[in-house]
């Protein structure tokens, strides 16, 4: 880590002797200065932009351009270079009006992208109490074998890893294996 911030080192010193210079020979220097930060910003933006394939980082860099252009307008009605007129404050708010757009577009993505993202993690969420993939079961006792290679009731194994919780009753047909031949059974079953 410490190389890549010495290779940063000769352009942060550089800039910032260009910022001090520009402060002492301009009259409006915080505009300039700003501006030339806003544009270092940009570059950065690109720089990331094109490193990480991310092609939102260029929103972040459009929106620095414009706001410098904003600004070196506003310089130049100031210092009587561009005549004050209504046209020409318009022209000078145009690049403001922009980022508000390009903020607007940007929050708006980000909300979408922050929406589809929880959507999948609630979804994610939803299937973690659910059992899925193949579960080795006993043919004749229906005992499940666990990651330990226990066997267990199925009852347990999936309680143990569910929210589920078991009451127990027969079916009919087991109802008649296991009583079938019993008197006060077969009275039950006639009366029903």
């Amino acid at each position: 880590m410490p190389e890549n911030r010495n290779k940063y080192a000769p352009a942060a010193l550089a800039a910032g002797a260009l910022l001090s210079v520009l402060a002492l020979i301009t009259p409006q220097s915080e505009i300039v200065i700003s501006v030339i930060i806003r544009l270092m910003a940009a570059a950065i933006a690109l720089y990331y932009s094109i490193k990480l394939r991310e092609w939102k980082l260029l929103l972040l860099m459009a929106m620095y351009i414009l706001m410098s252009i904003r600004q070196i307008l506003t310089l130049f009605m100031w210092i009587g270079l561009i005549e004050t007129t209504g046209s020409s404050r318009f022209i000078s708010e145009l690049p403001g009006f922009l980022v508000t757009l390009l903020t607007l577009i940007t929050i708006i993505y980000i909300g979408n992208e922050l929406s589809r993202e929880r959507k999948i993690i609630l979804k994610q969420n939803s299937h973690i109490d659910k059992l899925s993939g193949l579960l080795p079961i006993c043919s004749k006792c229906k005992r499940i074998r666990d990651d330990e290679g226990y066997w267990k009731q199925i009852e347990s194994y999936i309680e143990q890893h569910s929210e589920t919780q078991f009451t127990h009753g027969l079916c009919e047909d087991c109802a008649d294996e296991l009583y079938g031949n019993e008197k006060w059974y077969k009275k039950m079953r006639d009366d029903s």
